[in-house]
């Protein structure tokens, strides 16, 4: 026995041993979760039965948090979490939630022991051993019943992140929002039905930490209130509580913004998906903006216990009711208002705390914009907020909802609204953007997009032709409803329009804009009926709200408030329509042939364009939006805004006037010769000559109650028809004409006649305005600009029948085949005839015909004279004439070249005369007419830089005119020029419309023209330009186009009777067809303006071609000597006042004479050449020499150079490539003639002995002289060109024209020509400028008489081809050094040896002087060729003195040189001066005779004896 009871002993005591370690090692297992987002730890379920429990040590330091979670599905679930550091367990078993709390400030990083029992229906928390109970409300059931349909687990420390989707899985699905856990926990225990306590073991985990250490008390690195939390991988900041991101919650979120329109909320219902969210604690917060002063904004409740907020009035509204009273505050109270489209912050709070067993305290605190406070208290029976139901920005029935005080929902922008329940916290906007399934967003939400509010989703019809369709009111029903808002600035539109089911059913529904006012019209079956709802206009781009509603015969309309009843007369009328209603206009091209004619604003082709929004017929919503898009409706806009004014900018042309409609503008063009959107194009035009006019017909009467008509006429006759209606059934009319100059509109719509009267003395020749408007009974009758007359029309009748419509004379036709465009009837006639009739009448016999001008013939939209041009009409017969171009022209003619002209007799200009014309043109400059007479009389017409001057002398003077425009007349349009002088003292210059320029001869010392000889028209003679007196600037002919040519009631036609019609003048006119453009020519070529073409002027690129893109020929000089030398015949000796010189060529020579031109008789020379590798020109015209050059870029550098030269008298420029043109204006009284050209030289200079000197060697190509191709003519070997020495044409591939491609050399030229700078064609096509001086364009000097030099000789004196030359801005200062002058031939000898002829003997100083450094002697030594001689026959010796200071100068000059070629870029302006009369020893003998300049006779071939006295030719 001892034996066996020392076994059991020994047993216990093993056992007990056992249990012990079991227990110790338990007591050490523990786990640490990291709380970060996503962690859990997850067992197997824990199986209480009735009779179970589980427990565990926890230590944490975060105030709320998930413990336990254990979730049985059918509403069963235990949730033990802590809530501001105390234990709150909630449990749920099917009867009812159970919640307990026990503890506080369990938050204190120390241990403690939880354990929770169930014991039947008692559930008990025992809390560090003290333990707390509530007993359920009904009876529980086993959770382990077997119902389960998927595996179950306990989660501790939070739920898998999978959950957040599984919503519909959870009992309780508000734990996915719980706060994770962050701590540890040890010994886990469960006893399952009774049993004895096991451990479970873990089956899935994340963010389990294995380290003790806290690495976040080291230092918390998490910004902006970021939560440090210590994980295996090391610190973690949790941002979800606040507004950044980012890994140390560094970045600013962007918060989600929702955009509601009223009809759109946010909402969760959980009676459905499990335990609803009870909180005693709740917060809300929310970010709002919103124009209306009523919404709601947030509500959560359940039944009868709820916490509302809404802005009402302007300002937030608080409701709650626990079921212990209610509670409400408004705030602000000082008179802010919140419903001002901005931001606003707003602030819930709400804390409930039990006082005793059923007894609390409920404490609110509202704030606004972290201004406006207000705070408040509740007691009575403790009821948690159960939020089972939770909507934002609106309900179902909002007007219904619990605790509403607003009946509207939330129109506006919100953002961050967030609601916290206890330590639940649900950021809503972001689950709504994000869509998580616990929120449900009903309606299309907008997100990160706040809109400015609008009542719905708006639509704008942004065109008149813009329309869609919907499903109307049900004929089955007597009654219907319907209510809109729209909001437009237009005057008129068809809003909405339905029309009867069935054809000749009467019945149609309309609503319309007229004249700003909205119309109700209708016909329920009797007659129609006509609302003008004229206590609201309604085009002020302010929103108006519209209500309708009719029962049987009977309804009202309201708009803004404001209510206008209908009846109609039977009681058994009814809407019988076709089931569709138009919104926004209608099918003009189906429907408009059935429109009733009381449909205004359809009769008038004037369609809706503005917004329309919150449509409900019938009690139900209309998706516009969705409408259009299903009928792909054009012109239709998803939005409802007002934009910025469009007339601010002016918009429309030619006076057009500008009226500003719903974000749009349109131009009103009627009082202007132009159509389309912003009147850009001319008008058409109809010419009436009494007898003329212009039909439509169709063959059906038709009626109007509204019309819209407007015409422009133009007349010197004070009677005339402008238009008529007549009617073969009824005797209605409407006529509209001229007596006396006054405008006369008569009326008869059955009911007797009504006569208006409007204007006085339009029969001046100028164009007017009329304009007719009738609505029903009113008519009104403008004249341009002034003040409409305004009557109303007797009787009763409104309706005007039409048959026919005439315009401009009264004579009727038989009537055409009537199939006409439903376009031209959009005002429903059926006949349309303008102008003769042939039907014996004496009512429209009594009329004129009309003698004059008109255009913009509109009725009711419809532009009959536009749609006759374009043939849009088929039966538009017309027999007046037609011009597209505003005028009427008659026997136009052609000028094709400045050099045509046409001869006609004498203009007879009396005491009165008139002169008109009209012309056409591109050019700006030229002469159009010119007559002279005796003495200094002359009569002429010119354009200078585009505009008109009318130049005459009387003989008192000679006066210049200038027609009032302000645009140039050369834009290729057709332009009527008008001279009339209708008083003897009195003369007026008119251009088109424009004011007319009046020229009084008042004072005038004659006022008498006396004429002779001829008239010309287009220009003159070549030879007789300088001739003309110098106040007529023109110095070429008209280029264009003339027409209706009147000589004071002579009209000439001018191929037929003019004599003689000089070169190109050709029959009609027919405009540019190419116009000049940057790229026209390449390589700097000149785009030349023809009339009908354009060229490209070449020669001073050194490229020829069509396009200036052909590379010219080349010509190869040396290795050693040779000369290409171009004569002019003997007997025809040019003498040229200016000089176009260009050439290209490529050169090692450092010094070269490039070309040479020398007079035959004189002195006059100009050379070309290349001085230590600079080019440098030379030219004296018999005063002195004159150097000018590019002293800053070699060309001797093997590569291709152009060169250009232009002269004009003694004025000259130089240009290399594309550098810096150079420019030469000598002071002084200066010769401006070469006289007697002779010869050229090309390559080198030809000395009297033959020899030839300073001889070029490279290549050489496109020279051109004047326009004279001298190496093209050498080539096609010319007699005038003789080749001497080495000079051959470079050799080029057969048939290519181009530069073999082989070995090369320095001698090589291939693509010689490519590494010239490629330039572009210059806007006016200039790129070589002369510069000129004196009296303005054309006038080369200084003394504006020179002007007028008198000329001689034929018209082969002036040079073929057309250069248009202008002026250059003026170079950089420069100034000339003045050197005394050598006496005799100006020989300088060294030891007795004097230099060859041809040598240098002479020293030619440059002086330059700019702005930013004094002036600076520069002295060089160029080895020009022979010069002339400058002074007498005087003396040989020379003034030592003057040699050593020469000597020195020219030391002096080198260091200056230097240091100018260092420090600057400037352009030399310096002089030569050469000695010619070494050239020719036969000069020696003519030193009297020395070139001064002089123009002389081409007969003048030999010698000369002197020049002639009697003419001007010193340049001063």
């Amino acid at each position: 026995m001892a034996v066996h009871l020392s076994r059991i002993f020994s047993l216990v005591e093993t056992q007990c041993l056992v249990f012990v370690l079991w227990s110790i090692l338990h007591s050490c297992s523990s786990f640490n979760l990291d709380g970060r987002p996503g962690s859990y730890a997850k067992f197997p379920a824990w199986e209480p039965c009735l009779n179970g429990s589980f427990s565990f040590d926890f230590k944490t330091d975060s105030p709320n948090a998930l413990l336990v979670y254990l979730d049985h599905g059918r509403f069963k679930f235990f949730e033990l979490k802590m809530v501001g550091g105390s234990l709150r367990l909630r449990v749920n078993l099917a009867e009812g939630t159970v919640i307990v709390r026990a503890g506080e400030k369990l938050d204190d990083s120390e241990w403690h022991k939880v354990e929770v029992r169930q014991d039947n229906e008692r559930t008990i928390l025992i809390m560090d051993g003290v333990p707390h109970s509530r007993t359920a409300p009904g009876k529980v059931t086993d959770l382990s019943d077997g119902s389960k349909e998927v595996e179950v687990f306990m989660f501790f420390g939070g739920l898998p992140k999978e959950y957040d989707n599984q919503l519909l899985r959870l009992a309780l699905p508000s734990v996915v929002f719980e706060p994770r856990f962050r701590g540890s926990i040890r010994n886990l225990f469960f006893r399952d039905c009774g049993g004895e306590p096991h451990r479970p073991e873990m089956r899935d985990s994340f963010g389990l930490r294995s380290m003790d250490v806290d690495l976040c008390e080291r230092g918390n690195p998490c910004l902006n209130g970021g939560v440090c939390l210590t994980t295996d991988d090391g610190l973690f900041c949790d941002c979800a509580k606040t507004d950044y991101k980012g890994e140390r919650c560094d970045i600013e979120k962007v918060p989600s913004d929702a955009t509601f329109f009223g009809a759109q909320f946010l909402s969760y219902n959980l009676s459905s998906r499990g335990d609803v969210l009870d909180s005693n604690q709740d917060q809300v917060s929310l970010d709002f903006r919103t124009k209306q002063p009523d919404g709601l904004l947030f509500y959560t409740g359940n039944k009868k216990d709820y916490l509302t907020i809404a802005i009402r009035d302007g300002v937030i509204l608080l409701t709650i009711n626990l079921g212990s009273g209610s509670y409400e505050a408004m705030v602000p109270k000082e008179g802010t208002r919140l419903d001002d489209n901005r931001w606003h912050h707003v602030v819930i709070k709400r804390d409930a705390r039990e006082l005793t067993r059923d007894k609390g305290l409920c404490s609110i605190d509202i704030e606004v914009d972290g201004i406006y406070r207000e705070s408040g208290s509740t007691t009575g029976r403790y009821t948690l907020l159960s939020s089972k139901v939770l909507y934002v920005a609106g309900s179902p029935d909002t007007n219904t909802l619990p605790g509403s005080k607003v009946r509207t929902n939330f129109k506006g922008c919100m953002r961050k609204v967030r609601y916290k329940a206890d330590s639940v916290e649900m950021d809503l906007t972001e689950m709504a953007r994000s869509q998580h399934p616990l929120l449900k967003v009903n309606g299309e939400v907008i997100y990160d997009k706040c809109q400015e509010l609008a009542e719905s989703r708006p639509i704008t019809f942004t065109t008149p032709e813009s329309y869609l369709t919907i499903p109307t009111w049900d004929n089955a029903s007597d009654r219907g409803t319907l209510a809109f808002q729209f909001q437009t600035a237009e005057q008129n539109g068809l809003l909405m329009y339905s029309t009867g089911a069935s054809a000749g059913n009467a019945d149609f529904f309309a609503l319309e804009l007229v004249d700003g006012y909205l119309n109700l019209v209708l016909n329920q079956g009797s007659e129609p009926i006509r609302i003008i709802c004229r206590g609201t206009p309604v085009s002020d781009g302010k929103p108006h709200n519209v209500y309708f509603e009719y029962a049987n015969n009977r309804g009202y309309v309201t708009v803004d408030g404001q209510k206008e009843v209908f009846a109609s007369v039977s009681r058994v009328d009814r809407f019988d329509l076709d089931g569709s209603l138009s919104i926004g206009g209608i099918n003009r091209h189906v429907e408009s042939e059935t429109l009733p004619r009381e449909l205004w604003s359809g009769m008038l082709g004037e369609g809706y364009v503005g917004c329309l929004l919150d449509m409900v017929l019938d009690g139900n919503k209309i998706d516009l939006v969705t409408a259009a898009q299903i009928q792909g409706v054009a012109g239709v806009a998803e939005y409802c805004q007002v934009m910025e004014p469009h007339c601010l900018s002016h918009p429309c042309m030619h006076k057009g006037v500008c009226v500003e409609g719903w974000n749009r503008f349109t131009c009103d063009c009627r009082a202007t010769g132009f159509i389309d959107s912003v009147c850009q194009t001319a008008a058409a035009t109809l010419q009436f000559d009494g007898t003329q006019f212009v039909k439509v017909t169709q063959p059906e009467e038709s009626q109007t109650e509204a019309e819209d008509i407007s015409m422009r006429f133009r007349t010197m006759h004070p009677n005339g028809l402008l238009f008529m209606t007549t009617s073969d059934v009824t005797t209605d009319r409407m006529e509209l004409y001229l007596e006396n100059g006054i405008i006369y509109l008569g009326i008869d719509v059955g009911s007797g006649k009504k006569l208006l009267s409007v204007g006085h003395m339009l029969n001046d020749d100028r164009w007017h305005t009329v304009y007719i408007k009738r609505r029903g009974h009113d008519v009104e009758l403008k004249i341009d600009v002034l003040r409409p007359v305004a009557e109303k029309l007797p009787g009763t009748e409104n309706s005007l029948s039409i048959k026919a419509f005439f315009i401009g004379y009264p004579s009727v036709s038989k009537s055409l085949p009537a199939d006409i465009s439903r376009r031209a009837t959009h005002f429903d006639f059926r006949r349309v005839d303008i102008g003769h009739v042939l039907q014996d009448d004496n009512n429209l016999n009594k009329f004129d015909g009309f003698i004059g001008s008109m255009q913009q013939f509109i009725f009711n939209d419809n532009l009959f004279f536009e749609m006759a041009r374009t043939g849009q009409i088929e039966n538009i017969q017309l027999t007046a004439r037609l011009s597209s171009e505003g005028y009427v022209v008659a026997d136009p003619v052609t000028f094709k070249s400045v050099d045509a002209f046409a001869v006609l007799p004498k203009l007879q200009a009396h005491e009165k005369f008139s002169v008109s014309f009209q012309l056409k043109t591109t050019d700006s400059d030229g002469l159009l007419l010119f007559n002279a007479g005796k003495g200094n009389d002359f009569f002429a017409m010119e354009l200078t830089a585009g505009f008109l001057y009318y130049v005459y002398n009387m003989g008192g003077g000679t006066q210049r005119i200038r027609a009032n425009i302000n645009e140039k007349l050369n834009d290729n349009r057709w332009h009527e020029i008008r001279l009339l002088r209708t008083e003897t003292y009195k003369q007026m210059l008119r251009v088109d419309d424009n004011t007319p320029t009046v020229d009084d001869l008042s004072g005038a010392k004659a006022i008498h023209f006396d004429l002779q000889d001829h008239l010309y028209l287009g220009g003159v003679k070549k030879t007789m330009y300088h001739t003309l007196p110098k106040k007529i600037e023109a110095r070429h002919g008209y280029l264009g186009c003339i027409g209706s040519l009147d000589l004071n009631g002579y009209l000439p036609n001018i191929l037929r009777e003019a004599n003689p019609v000089h070169e190109a003048v050709g029959d009609g006119c027919q405009g540019p067809t190419s116009q000049c453009l940057n790229d026209s020519c390449s390589n700097g070529g000149r785009c030349v303006q023809q009339w009908t073409t354009i060229s490209c002027d070449c020669d001073m690129t050194s490229y020829n071609g069509p396009k200036c893109e052909q590379e010219s020929l080349v010509y190869k000089f040396g290795p050693g000597t040779g000369l290409l030398t171009f004569s002019h015949p003997h007997d025809n000796l040019p003498s040229t006042t200016r000089e176009n010189l260009a050439l290209g060529f490529r050169t090692l020579s450092e010094n070269a004479v490039l070309i040479r031109i020398d007079s035959n008789t004189f002195g006059d020379y100009i050379q070309m050449e290349l001085v230590k590798g600079n080019v440098v020109a030379s030219y004296n015209m018999g005063t002195r020499d004159y150097p000018i050059g590019e002293m800053f870029e070699k060309l001797n550098d093997g590569k291709y150079h152009v060169v250009r030269f232009t002269r004009s008298g003694p004025n000259s420029t130089i240009q290399v490539d594309d550098h810096m043109m150079q420019v030469k204006t000598p002071r002084g009284q200066q010769a401006h003639t070469f006289n007697n050209q002779a010869f050229v030289f090309v390559g080198g200079q030809r000395l009297q002995n033959g020899t030839i000197v300073k001889p070029f060697q490279g290549t050489m190509a496109g020279l051109v002289l004047n326009g004279i191709k001298i190496l093209d003519l050498a080539k096609h070997g010319d007699e005038r060109v003789r080749v001497e020495g080495n000079v051959s044409l470079y050799a080029k591939d057969k048939g290519t024209g181009q530069p073999h491609k082989g070995k090369k050399d320095k001698d090589d030229i291939s693509d010689m020509q490519s590494t010239m700078g490629v330039g572009t064609t210059p806007l006016n096509g200039v790129t070589d400028d002369i510069i000129f001086s004196g009296a303005g364009p054309g006038c080369p000097y200084d003394d504006e008489e020179d002007c007028t030099v008198l000329g001689s000789g034929t018209d082969d004196d002036i040079i073929k081809p057309n250069v248009i030359i202008k002026t250059t801005p003026p170079p950089p200062t420069t100034t000339t050094s003045k050197k005394p002058g050598k006496p005799g031939n100006g020989k300088v000898c060294k030891g007795g040896v004097c230099p060859e002829p041809g040598e240098m003997s002479q020293q030619t100083d440059f002086f330059l002087s700019t702005p930013e450094s004094p002036k600076e002697d520069i002295t060089i030594k160029p080895t020009l060729g022979t010069g002339k001689n400058k002074g007498n026959n005087g003396g040989s010796g020379l003034n030592i003195g003057l040699i050593v200071g020469i000597a020195v100068s020219v030391l002096v000059a080198v260091v200056i040189l230097c240091i100018a070629l260092y420090k600057f870029r400037s352009r030399d302006e310096g002089t030569y001066k050469v000695d010619e009369s070494q050239n020719f020893t036969t000069l020696d003998g003519k030193k009297g005779q020395q070139g001064n300049g002089t123009l002389l006779s081409h007969s003048d071939t030999g010698k000369r004896g002197g020049k002639k006295k009697d003419v001007k030719e010193w340049y001063v």
